[in-house]
């Protein structure tokens, strides 16, 4: 999380905004008159508490930066999917867009629509192309997680092998079997039996 507080400002070079003030004590509101600033973090799904603890980072960062934050993604139908969210705030106008992407097909043709519009776009959890973003962050990479992952199950099992290690009760997304794909290194020889996601 602290690392989206860090690197949220990289959102906002291309808005015209800036990102710190002079003065960390000195209001960061729009002056009187000047339109404020509009980011909005799209999320895989409104129903992960993961994306909710990742947008009150998010919002807390906005708010120093004296812009207005929204939160959006797809619901526990599915509806409306990330593109649609996304051609959704190109017609608002928002200045920036920071999104955990579900699908990175999908969402090319809206992306690239919204950088022909000036919106800035920043990838964070999952990627999408590079030339649709102005950056990545991920808070940890696919072989560290699975490390963690087998680590964790190893200590809970007493060493009687691993039988599917991870769950995870959505769609596998982009950056979800990642660390499982990763996790045989440094795990018992012949621990992993195989995995489910689902």
């Amino acid at each position: 999380m602290s690392l989206l507080l860090t690197l949220l400002p990289l959102l906002f070079l291309g808005t015209g905004c800036s990102p710190m003030p002079a003065d960390p004590g000195a209001p960061t509101a729009a002056p009187s008159g000047e339109r404020k600033n509009t980011f909005a973090l799209v999320v895989k799904s409104l129903e992960n508490p993961y994306m909710s603890t990742m947008y009150d980072g998010f919002r807390s960062a906005c708010d120093e930066l004296g812009a207005e934050a929204l939160l959006l993604g797809p619901g526990a139908n599915g509806n409306p999917n990330q593109a649609q969210v996304i051609l959704n705030l190109i017609d608002q106008g928002v200045d920036a867009v920071a999104i955990a992407a579900n699908d990175m097909e999908e969402l090319s043709p809206a992306l690239r629509r919204a950088k022909e519009a000036g919106i800035s776009v920043v990838s964070l959890d999952s990627v999408v192309k590079p030339s649709e973003r102005i950056v990545h962050i991920q808070q940890a990479s696919p072989e560290i997680i699975g490390r963690v992952l087998i680590q964790a199950c190893a200590d809970d099992r007493r060493g009687r092998g691993i039988r599917h290690p991870y769950h995870h009760g959505f769609d596998a997304k982009p950056g979800q079997l990642g660390g499982m794909d990763a996790s045989g290194a440094g795990g018992p020889p012949g621990a992993i039996r195989g995995y489910a996601a689902g």
